[in-house]
């Protein structure tokens, strides 16, 4: 009976020794999980970090392209009108063919295209215009032309020089001009012409 007892004792003992024994197992893996936090994955050195508004992006505003300006095609105006002489005399006649006129709006002003032909018996030196005008036949605004034929050239009998003569002006549209004309030659002689009327 008494060893019966002494047995159950034993077995009790051993019962109370695993019980703390898996207790204190437990016990030290909850003490390693607390001292021991799951540790934060490094990032990768090759993957992008996430903009945020400190590293976002700042917007580059479009170029302004300039937008060239469409090119001024000059206005040619046939006229084909012929500016006779008025006091010339047989051995020196003189005659202006006035072919065209062309408006160039870019450069504010009109080029005349003008034929000087030698009607006279014999050649002429020193010729030269003395003076071109257009005149506004509505606001009486005179231009006075330049440059081309304003130095002295020789012509021969029958010869036709062509000559394009400048006004630093734009003409009104619709208006009417009188152009108005004299030349030298022969250095103590002078050529006037009928006026003609061109409408721009």
């Amino acid at each position: 009976m008494k060893q019966s007892k002494t047995s159950e004792q034993i077995k009790t003992a051993y019962i109370g020794a695993a019980a703390l024994i898996i207790a204190a197992i437990i016990g030290g893996i909850f003490a390693l999980a607390n001292n021991h936090p799951t540790p934060t994955p490094t990032p990768s050195p090759f993957s992008s970090p996430t903009p945020t508004s400190s590293t976002s992006l700042t917007s580059i505003p479009p170029t302004n392209t300039p937008v060239p300006m469409p090119t001024q095609t000059p206005q040619v105006i046939l006229t084909n009108q012929t500016m006779s002489c008025t006091n010339c005399t047989p051995d020196g006649n003189l005659s202006l063919n006035i072919k065209n006129a062309t408006i160039d709006r870019a450069q504010s002003q009109v080029t005349l295209l003008i034929g000087v032909k030698n009607n006279s018996t014999s050649d002429l030196s020193g010729v030269q215009f003395k003076y071109l005008k257009l005149q506004d036949t509505q606001t009486g605004v005179t231009t006075d032309g330049g440059g081309d034929g304003f130095s002295s050239f020789y012509i021969l009998v029958n010869q036709q020089i062509l000559f394009r003569p400048t006004f630093q002006f734009v003409p009104i549209a619709g208006h009417e001009y009188y152009l108005s004309a004299e030349l030298d030659y022969n250095t103590f002689f002078s050529a006037l012409f009928s006026p003609i009327t061109i409408t721009f």
